[in-house]
């Protein structure tokens, strides 16, 4: 969706790779502490949160600016 590696959002985290692994299998429950610095990067590469008042969020991303988008992908 972003379009970057595993290994570049790794970078941007300052998490190990197995961290994020673990994340994403479930096998490890990140701290509140390391959720919001998830979503910090994630919204500094684009991705917009949307809290839709239920309990639940929808996410989006937005194209650059730059190059004509500012749209939600």
């Amino acid at each position: 969706m972003l379009g970057i590696s595993q290994t570049r959002l790794c970078e941007l985290l300052g998490f190990s790779r197995n961290l994020v692994n673990e994340f994403e299998s479930g096998s490890h429950i990140p701290r509140a502490g390391n959720v919001a610095r998830i979503r910090e990067v994630l919204e500094a590469e684009g991705v917009v949160f949307v809290d839709l008042g239920n309990g639940s969020s929808a996410v989006g991303v937005l194209r650059d600016v730059r190059s004509g988008g500012g749209k939600p992908a």
